[in-house]
């Protein structure tokens, strides 16, 4: 079972890194994908948001019924 779990999240990491390299691939490819206009501007907003994720908060399951104060 675990060896299953292993093939099949290598699969899921394997369909990410094929898809990202396919995003990734030219300016015109990022700008069907995002509609940003280029690969460097997806970089900025990438660079923008990255210390914001780190905060983010996400649900949980295990918290069912209980809310969160902002």
């Amino acid at each position: 079972m675990e060896e299953a779990k292993t093939k099949l999240e290598e699969k899921q990491e394997l369909k990410r890194e094929i898809f990202m390299d396919d995003v990734f691939k030219s300016n015109k490819s990022v700008h069907f994908y995002t509609r940003l206009p280029s690969h460097a501007c997806l970089m900025m907003l990438f660079s923008f948001l990255k210390p914001l994720a780190h905060a983010m908060k996400y649900w949980d399951n295990k918290k069912k019924g209980q809310r969160e104060t902002y």
